[in-house]
């Protein structure tokens, strides 16, 4: 008898990034020691970094992405960024949760142009993806956990607050009234 070709969409995983990426996979050894370079470095970037304001990607995030840029030759940094979105051997290299991406992208209306991707981390591992709104001005409402952020147009982050965790698993979306009150 054939099976049906169903599709599923929602999959829970038990098994972390971490035990996905073989033992013997190249990137393991270059990781290794590309931690232990930027643990040398965090000195200096501690310098370069205010101690005040929005926490920035970590410097480290940063270079771990552009080292796979360059080794895999990938030509430009949209095709960074989309690649960081569905490459579980990316993310794992780079240090993402493999449950969420912490980037939201906008792309111009034909899908042709990026507008912008900016990172919106909402609290690293969350158990579903965020919820997304938009108000009449254009900003864009995230909300997932126990957080919800705020994106200009332009791709500014105009907020990204915590709100007091409770026994609940948190919210799994985000609205905005006519007035531009956001609802997680």
């Amino acid at each position: 008898m054939r099976g049906k070709d169903e599709q599923q969409l929602d999959v829970f995983s038990y098994i972390s990034a971490e035990e996905r990426v073989p033992q013997h996979h190249p990137l393991r050894l270059l990781r290794a020691m590309t931690d232990e370079a930027l643990r040398q470095l965090q000195p200096r970037f501690n310098r370069l970094y205010a101690k005040t304001g929005r926490p920035s990607i970590a410097p480290e995030k940063l270079l771990r992405a552009l080292l796979l840029q360059a080794l895999y030759s990938v030509r430009s940094e949209r095709m960074l960024m989309e690649q960081l979105d569905y490459n579980l051997l990316f993310r794992w290299f780079v240090g993402l949760t493999p449950c969420v991406s912490p980037f939201l992208t906008k792309f111009d209306s034909t899908g042709s142009a990026l507008v912008y991707s900016t990172y919106v981390d909402l609290a690293g591992d969350l158990p579903s993806a965020p919820g997304i709104a938009l108000d009449q001005t254009g900003n864009a409402f995230l909300g997932a956990g126990a957080y919800i952020a705020s994106v200009s147009p332009s791709g500014t982050l105009n907020f990204l607050k915590g709100l007091p965790v409770s026994a609940e698993p948190g919210a799994c979306g985000v609205g905005v009234d006519a007035a531009g009150n956001a609802y997680l």
